[in-house]
């Protein structure tokens, strides 16, 4: 696959431009080559069986094939003990399906399965939610969206403020919301705990797929409940 590139490129900057011309399922947008900058990652599944992929003046190399759960283990895992490493493993895994499926859990309960809340809980909810004129739909996809905004402005802005304009923006936008009656204060939970979720991801393409499918599941959710 590498030598028939030739025929069709004349100049390949990057790892991530020959990922894109070697990789099985092109429309996919599930990762399907790890990218690392690491040595010590990249000998480390050599010694396991896989096929590394080094570019001259780059530095990164891409590791072949891969599953999805090689994109749950972290770099420093190697150096962890058997029951740390795999309790770590166990937590990024929790924290997929979070990241994944909490938002549209708590559409298709609230929209669709009211009866699985307990009556305490639900009354709760029922009061925080009682001022709100948006249905649970469009609140959720209101911050969602909002959400990924501070993200990506964190990342643009100078180094220096970046992580400030992360933190400050999602409390203020927060508190304003809930104060002004646009979200229910049990959303910016399911919120926060979904953004949290999808941190502790050690890799960012496999972050970028869960991303994605999330706002996919929420919409699915929102039309047809749990059989969406």
């Amino acid at each position: 696959r590498i030598q028939s590139i030739a025929e069709t490129s004349d100049y390949i900057a990057e790892t991530g431009a020959l990922e894109e011309f070697i990789e099985d399922h092109p429309k996919s947008i599930i990762p399907q080559m790890l990218s690392t900058e690491r040595p010590d990652r990249l000998a480390a599944h050599l010694r396991e069986g896989y096929v590394g992929i080094v570019m001259a003046n780059s530095p990164y190399s891409l590791i072949v094939p891969t599953t999805f759960t090689i994109f749950l283990h972290a770099a420093e895992d190697y150096y962890l003990r058997w029951p740390f490493g795999n309790f770590l493993r166990l937590i990024r895994g929790l924290a997929i399906f979070m990241a994944l499926l909490l938002p549209a859990f708590y559409i298709a309960v609230v929209n669709y399965h009211q009866e699985m809340i307990p009556t305490d809980l639900m009354l709760a909810m029922t009061a925080a939610r009682e001022a709100v004129p948006f249905p649970a739909l469009i609140e959720i996809l209101f911050m969602e969206f909002s959400f990924e905004l501070i993200r990506e402005a964190g990342v643009r802005v100078p180094s220096i403020i970046g992580p400030t304009i992360g933190i400050v923006g999602a409390l203020i936008l927060g508190q304003a919301a809930v104060s002004a009656s646009i979200v229910s204060p049990v959303l910016i939970i399911i919120i926060a705990l979904t953004a949290l979720a999808s941190f502790v991801v050690p890799n960012y393409n496999a972050s970028f797929t869960i991303r994605i499918l999330r706002f996919i599941f929420i919409i699915l959710a929102g039309f047809l409940g749990f059989f969406g």
